[in-house]
């Protein structure tokens, strides 16, 4: 009896360990509401938007990002902006959901501010290695926390910003945008 009470217990938890019952799930790629999208013929959306605000994770079909903490510096690495400008740093968070290794640029994350259709940057490079790369893959479920460095002109007061990304496809159809939105101020040491 103790024999085979023993057997049936092993054979419970191999069934456990094998088919994940009973165990943490694991993280799942969040769901991003987009709204506006049109679905083309072969399935995929155009024209739709998604919105967040900082620490809120958005997916794509590419990628799930989140910008984790941002905030305007009057220096950054002994550099110093153009009269007028600070730098924006964001730490940004990338994850590769596609499935297969994935070709990615700082280029893909763009700033915005204000109403004027010039009110938007892409990121500098060469400050430090914690700066996201130009140009750089990110493997089959690779995570990479990095930072980003745009220059904006130095706010009167506070202003939002967004944070965004653009679907754009192979073929040149531009897919979905989704934006991270975020309030910051030019610290008053600094102003």
């Amino acid at each position: 009896m103790k024999k085979s009470l023993w057997i049936a217990v092993i054979m419970v938890c191999l069934l456990v360990f094998v088919t994940g019952c009973g165990s943490t799930p694991a993280a799942e790629t969040p769901q991003t509401l987009i709204t506006g999208a049109e679905k083309l013929e072969d399935g995929r959306e155009t024209g739709g938007v998604a919105e967040g605000r900082l620490g809120d994770t958005l997916a794509n079909n590419f990628f799930a990002y989140s910008v984790n903490k941002a905030y305007l510096t009057a220096e950054h690495e002994g550099k110093a902006p153009a009269a007028g400008h600070a730098y924006l740093v964001a730490e940004i968070t990338v994850k590769n959901i596609y499935g297969e290794p994935l070709p990615m640029w700082a280029d893909d994350f763009q700033v915005q501010w204000g109403e004027g259709d010039e009110d938007y940057g892409f990121p500098l490079t060469g400050f430090s290695d914690s700066q996201m790369a130009e140009e750089y893959e990110l493997a089959k479920g690779e995570t990479i926390t990095k930072n980003v460095v745009y220059e904006v002109p130095i706010p009167e007061d506070e202003n939002e910003y967004s944070i965004s990304y653009l679907e754009y496809y192979e073929d040149d159809v531009e897919g979905n945008v989704f934006f991270i939105y975020f309030d910051l101020s030019m610290p008053k040491s600094q102003a």
